[in-house]
């Protein structure tokens, strides 16, 4: 958040978005992306409005925030740690489940008061349906046994990223679990991409 806005934490930020619905602004990378989806569901967990800005990329949304042209951005712990580092930006609050390393004195939303939040961003290996499982197998065990990788591994923490092994099965589990939630919100809040 930009330091100009009054609120120290995200008390007092849902203090003063609940005085002044949509006076408040926030960034993203454009329609759709997920620097849209993380704010839409913070205004449907906090039950507050806080007005759109889409921009065509993370970068400009982040450096306006920086500059006071938006109030806000929601963008990812590596892009965000330099500026709140520096003081040009206050971190509120970590979408996540627990803290970024990059950001070690930032709370999650969460352990911040917003229990019901939880927004992060991962990433899947797919292959083409059919594929035979010996295939599925051996490309799992080589992508976790890079993942275990010490030296890729603290590259990863470094960049803001947390490296998670997984089976096949776990991966189509969080996927399960995870399309309805998104679904609702995207069609609730009317999220198209551009």
């Amino acid at each position: 958040m930009n330091p100009k806005v009054p609120a120290q934490n995200l008390k007092e930020l849902l203090a003063l978005l609940k005085k002044d619905p949509g006076k408040l602004t926030y960034g993203s990378a454009g329609n759709g992306s997920t620097m849209h989806i993380a704010p839409e569901l913070f205004k449907a967990t906090s039950n507050t409005f806080i007005t759109h800005i889409p921009y065509r990329g993370g970068g400009p949304a982040l450096s306006d925030a920086a500059g006071g042209q938006v109030d806000m951005s929601f963008p990812v712990a590596s892009a965000a740690a330099q500026f709140v580092q520096g003081g040009m930006l206050r971190g509120i609050g970590v979408t996540g489940t627990k803290r970024s390393p990059l950001m070690p004195n930032v709370p999650t939303l969460a352990e911040a008061g917003l229990s019901a939040y939880s927004f992060e961003t991962w990433f899947i290996v797919f292959a083409p349906a059919g594929t035979s499982q010996v295939v599925v197998d051996k490309l799992n065990t080589t992508l976790n046994g890079t993942l275990n990788n010490p030296t890729l591994k603290a590259r990863m923490t470094k960049e803001g990223f947390d490296p998670i092994p997984s089976t096949p099965a776990q991966a189509h589990q969080r996927l399960e679990k995870e399309i309805p939630v998104w679904a609702k919100l995207i069609k609730e809040c009317g999220i198209n991409a551009d």
